[in-house]
């Protein structure tokens, strides 16, 4: 039976990780203010504010009664990084308020965060690692989608994703390695009945031989239990013993066995056999590949994997099928926002994460693309749920022109078949997503960039009313008028398909951004 309001105590865990989650990311904020101030050059804290103005002509997103109307957004943000010592990580937030020059939409206030930190308790052995992420997020894949946050949309919730892990890994003598850890994460949501909203628990303990040898061996086993506020809680048990052998120096052949206990289509826990081989390949520095089949309670799962990287370019192509993290910012597309996209793509380029995040923030810095922009339609879980995905990208940067390509096929299907969550997957057996990003960039000036960027997400299900279609346009011209300002014009078109509730909006977006 599904639940409108669950005992508090249900949530005590969840508070608890919470409240400390929090509380060491300000306070990781502070003892960066700190050590700034001791003359640290591995420190930075960046505020910075952005005013944007958007004339759109489809205010509501509907074909009928259209309403224009002239948006004002003011944004202010602060980036926090700190790459030395015992805490390391970012902080990123930013504070957006929205106002409508005709009152035909409510003034609002949205919130974005990207953070993640990691604290070095006790040298080479106790860590705290931490996360913690808020954003707007499609409720349902099947409802009305937009590329601007900034337009009323009843099918748009606030996320918020907050997770924290401590772990402790050592040597065992010099026969084997071991690491323990617990991760307690939470998600909540705006959306009604609590749709979206899950505590996870997860806690495992994995013994392995030494780094390096040419015959391996690794036991793991891992205990996890997810609870959805507006469905029941499920468990899953799973034990793992596996080995490895360094065929050659840039070949190595993976094989494991298993049990595996959950109630994710029973009421009690139900036992299964689980086996699985792999092969990660890595015949040179620029080439990467990595594979995994599995026999798991749900059939046949696998993880694929292929890199491939030259000095101005990258070839992405992953495929997967598995168990889905409810904790990860909902059940979402091939991307949640732009600066995910360019963060996937890139990863050929500028393997290392720091480099990678400024060489993303300064490319979406200097076309215009703001890094929170939705670029992929999701939905929110009430229930435990298997995707098969598959990405292909493809970046290259020129001298003076750059291409970013993302082709995504995703395919979701209810685990949990017991629950009385709602959600798209209570409505449909199967929700099929199909993303196409195309962003075409190029230099006209050192200081001025035109980019395009051309978007198209198809959704469906098991009836044609939930088929949806969005088509999305847009043209920037951006320049730096000084060290720290940049501004940008953009003109985008939008048509959404749908039999509900079809549009299509036109817009002239202009801003003005500052760091200080």
């Amino acid at each position: 039976m599904t639940r409108s309001k669950p005992p508090a105590h249900r949530h005590d865990a969840a508070q608890f990780a919470l409240r400390v989650g929090v509380g060491l990311l300000l306070g990781g904020a502070s003892w960066v203010v700190l050590a700034q101030g001791t003359g640290s050059r591995t420190l930075t804290i960046t505020p910075s504010a952005q005013v944007t103005e958007t004339l759109t002509d489809n205010l509501r997103l509907q074909d009928s009664n259209k309403l224009t109307d002239a948006v004002t957004q003011l944004t202010a943000s602060l980036r926090v990084d700190s790459r030395s010592g015992r805490l390391q990580g970012s902080l990123d937030y930013a504070l957006s308020g929205f106002a409508y020059a005709r009152g035909n939409g409510a003034s609002s206030i949205q919130n974005n965060l990207k953070g993640q930190f990691r604290a070095e308790v006790v040298d080479n052995w106790f860590t705290i690692d931490g996360s913690a992420q808020i954003g707007q997020q499609a409720i349902s894949a099947f409802g009305v989608q937009s590329m601007d946050r900034g337009l009323p949309n009843a099918n748009q919730s606030e996320v918020r994703t907050f997770q924290i892990t401590p772990a402790v890994n050592g040597k065992l003598g010099a026969m084997a390695d071991y690491q323990a850890s617990l991760t307690q994460a939470m998600t909540r949501t705006d959306a009604n009945n609590e749709r979206g909203n899950v505590d996870t628990t997860t806690a495992s303990v994995a013994v392995s031989s030494p780094k390096g040898t040419v015959l391996g061996w690794q036991a793991g086993y891992t205990r996890s239990r997810t609870d959805y506020v507006a469905n029941r809680a499920t468990d899953s048990d799973t034990a793992t013993l596996g080995l490895s052998y360094a065929v050659l120096s840039d070949l190595m052949l993976k094989g494991n066995v298993g049990r595996e206990s959950n109630n994710y289509s029973t009421l009690d826990m139900k036992a299964y056999s689980n086996w699985g081989a792999g092969a990660d390949w890595a015949p040179s520095s620029n080439l990467r590949v990595s594979g995994q089949l599995d026999h798991r309670f749900f059939g046949n799962g696998h993880r694929l994997s292929v890199d491939y990287r030259l000095p101005r370019s990258s070839l992405r192509l992953s495929s997967s099928r598995d168990v889905t993290n409810p904790n990860a910012q909902s059940v979402l597309g091939a991307f949640a926002t732009a600066y995910d996209l360019f963060y996937s793509q890139f990863a050929g380029m500028a393997p290392d994460p720091v480099k990678r995040d400024e060489l993303v923030r300064s490319y979406l810095n200097f076309y215009g693309i703001s890094p929170s922009a939705q670029v992929a339609t999701g939905f929110l879980p009430s229930a435990a749920t298997l995707q098969r995905r598959t990405e292909l990208s493809y970046a290259m940067q020129g001298v003076r022109s750059n291409l970013v390509l993302t082709l995504s096929n995703l395919v979701s299907s209810r685990l949990d078949i017991l629950g009385s969550g709602v959600d798209d997957l209570s409505s449909a057996n199967l929700v099929r997503q199909r993303n196409i990003s195309l962003t075409l960039g190029h230099r006209l000036t050192p200081n001025t960039g035109l980019s395009l960027e051309l978007l198209r997400n198809n959704t469906s299900g098991d009836t044609a009313a939930q088929a949806t279609s969005l088509k999305s346009m847009r043209l920037s011209l951006t320049t730096t008028l000084g060290q720290r300002s940049t501004a940008t014009l953009s003109a985008r078109h939008v048509i959404f398909d749908s039999l509900t509730q079809p549009y299509t909006e036109n817009a002239l977006v202009a801003s003005f951004g500052l760091q200080f």
